[in-house]
Formats: C-alpha cells, sequence, structure tokens
C-alpha cells in the first residue's frame, strides 16, 4: 500500500508539472550555486524521472531500487522547500504544477509523509516479505 501511495503522489506531480510546461521553472527556486543551465536541464529531467519512479512503484516493478531514488527525489524536494521557505516565498507553484499548488511549509510535511512511505517500502514488515518468498519456492518445487 505504502508503495502505490508514493507512487501516486509522483504520478500526479509528474503529470501536474509535465501539463504546465516550462512556466513552472520559472516559479522554483534553484540553489544559486547550480549554473542556470543546469537547473534547466534538473527540471526539464524531473517530472521524467518522477513519472518512472512512480509508475515503478505502482506496479511494483524494482520496488527497492524505486524506492531508493523516490528517496533521493524527496532530498532534493526537502532543500528546495527550506530554500523557498528561507526565501520567504508564501507559494509553491511548481511542486505538483498543474495539479495544484502548495505553501512551501504544506509541502515539507507531504514530504515528510513521502519519507515515511519510502521506510515503510525499505525496511516494512519483513514477515510479510518472507512469506512472499516463502510461496514463491513452494510454488516452484510442486
Amino acid at each position: 500500500m505504502a508503495r502505490i501511495l508514493l507512487g501516486m503522489t509522483l504520478i500526479v506531480a509528474a503529470v501536474g508539472k509535465i501539463s504546465q510546461g516550462s512556466t513552472a521553472f520559472e516559479l522554483q527556486t534553484f540553489p544559486a550555486f547550480i549554473p542556470p543551465a543546469l537547473s534547466q536541464v534538473l527540471w526539464d529531467a524531473l517530472p521524467g524521472i518522477e513519472l518512472g519512479v512512480g509508475v515503478l512503484l505502482v506496479i511494483g516493478l524494482l520496488s527497492r531500487y524505486a524506492a531508493i531514488g523516490a528517496t533521493m527525489l524527496i532530498i532534493g524536494f526537502i532543500t528546495s522547500n527550506i530554500l523557498l521557505i528561507s526565501n520567504g516565498v508564501q507559494k509553491c507553484a511548481s511542486c505538483f504544477g498543474a495539479a495544484g499548488s502548495f505553501t512551501p511549509g504544506a509541502s515539507l510535511v507531504l514530504d515528510g509523509i513521502m519519507l515515511v512511505l519510502v521506510s515503510v517500502i525499505l525496511f516494512g514488515n519483513k514477515k510479510e516479505k518472507e512469506g512472499v518468498i516463502c510461496q514463491t519456492t513452494s510454488l516452484a518445487s510442486q
């Protein structure tokens, strides 16, 4: 359930950014040490990465690797939201693109929830995972 919730969140964010187009980039705050050309490349790649990671999580393919990728995305989101808050920005219009906007503080709370979901995916119930392995093994031996 955690991977589906996290995956759908990333998919909605990606689709919102894609549908908003380049106007969302103009609203985003990047650290001053990142050159503008690199900022543009990162912004252009972000929706595709979010979409890819989200789809992998929803379908359950390479879930652990996708969760690691999601962790890196979330760390970037947290960094961005902290920068927005420190610059006094009141609205994060680029977080979900055309799908909706939040305050940087609310986005930071969402980032925390996404980190909890990633933790559940990566370190969740081992008995459940072992049960799946045992079932697969017992079916293969028949």
